[in-house]
């Protein structure tokens, strides 16, 4: 894969993490740990691999995704946002009662949500249907679905995938994130599942087994999956529970819970580095002093007037919330003082998001 395209997936994924846990963080609720570990692959996914569109979510010929592990929903809603699906502001909504975006997915009111899951197990069948029905029509379109390693311990999902191995949906790539913990423990101490490639295989499927975490392995498999002809594929991605995110990496007790404002302003400076450093680069070149991490995310100071009137009336402006649209890049000769890390800014002279900042000066020259 080449290095360019791999480094802007990583970030990608990056920013999905602090969407995910920002959501997470304001709702007070939600599982962190199994939505941090498919965010690689939601990268490759949604920009790479599928063929969808943000401006038509409902199009026929769509891949589609279907998110088995709905409690991964923060996951997978930060990536639609990051797409452009929705607003991103919208995943501070996360469990609000009057919020589109609940804990599981509703592909009734979630715009690029293929299916509503939640109830485990439910999801791969519904996946099933939609590669049965991709082929009854004719249709090229592919389906994956995404399921976890504790849901597998699910009959229903060994009753679809005996359908599926059985009807030779080739259409059909299942990812099963091996983390190896659930709500109550480890897998094998819950009521293991396990060889799962081995069940996959006498269910008459294709396995391959990866790190989930490698985006050259993940782009392998997905290819080595769309060349194999008669049979599904089963993807068993070796991943870490609460990936990216220092204190909650194999964590079991990080299944579900949501972190305090402390552990919040840890979790986004744990993925804020790569952010940073893609900003840096595309807006040229950036001078930094007295670089240093901030403790907490009171607020942000902005000095928004030329470098000329540094020293003269200048606007701040308070931001307490954490965005994720992209920006532009369209600067005149500016210098910042950022007080307090990862807000995006909203400059009130140019409209401009920018991402994650360390505390510092920063001065932009063109």
């Amino acid at each position: 894969m080449d290095e360019n395209l791999k480094k802007q997936l990583k970030i990608f994924a990056c920013k999905a993490r602090i969407g995910a846990i920002d959501g997470i963080y304001c709702a007070k609720a939600g599982h962190p740990g199994g939505s941090l570990s498919i965010c690689d692959l939601l990268s490759y996914l949604y920009n790479v691999e599928m063929n969808v569109d943000p401006k038509n979510p409902q199009d026929p010929k769509r891949d589609r995704l279907v998110l088995s592990k709905g409690h991964a929903a923060p996951a997978l809603y930060a990536t639609l946002a990051l797409k452009g699906y929705f607003p991103v502001e919208d995943l501070k909504t996360l469990r609000k009662s009057d919020s589109y975006l609940q804990g599981h997915p509703n592909m009734n009111k979630v715009p690029g949500v293929d299916m509503s899951t939640g109830s485990l197990g439910q999801g791969i069948s519904c996946a099933v249907g939609m590669a049965l029905g991709g082929k009854i029509d004719k249709e090229n379109y592919r389906v994956y679905t995404i399921l976890g390693d504790g849901e597998i311990e699910e009959g229903q999902v060994w009753e679809a995938a005996m359908f599926a191995g059985n009807h030779h949906l080739d259409n059909l790539t299942a990812f099963v994130d091996y983390n190896g913990l659930q709500i109550d423990g480890t897998i094998d101490e819950v009521n293991s599942a396990y060889p799962i490639a081995e069940k996959f295989a006498a269910f008459k499927w294709n396995t391959i087994e990866i790190d989930g975490h490698d985006f050259d392995a993940i782009k392998k498999a997905v290819d080595d999956a769309k060349a194999c002809k008669g049979m599904p594929t089963a993807v068993i991605m070796k991943t870490v529970k609460g990936k990216g995110v220092s204190y909650m990496e194999n964590a079991v007790n990080w299944h579900g819970a949501a972190p305090n404002e402390e552990l919040y302003n840890k979790a986004v400076t744990d993925n804020s580095d790569m952010v940073i450093c893609d900003f840096y680069e595309n807006i040229g070149k950036v001078q930094r002093y007295h670089v240093q991490r901030p403790s907490s995310l009171d607020h942000i100071v902005v000095l928004k007037e030329m470098f000329q009137q540094l020293h003269g009336s200048c606007c701040n402006k308070l931001v307490k919330r954490v965005c994720y649209n992209e920006f532009s890049i369209n600067f005149p000769s500016n210098i910042y003082y950022c007080e307090d890390l990862y807000v995006i800014v909203s400059l009130l002279q140019h409209n401009i998001k920018i991402s994650y900042f360390n505390k510092a000066f920063y001065h932009y020259e063109q």
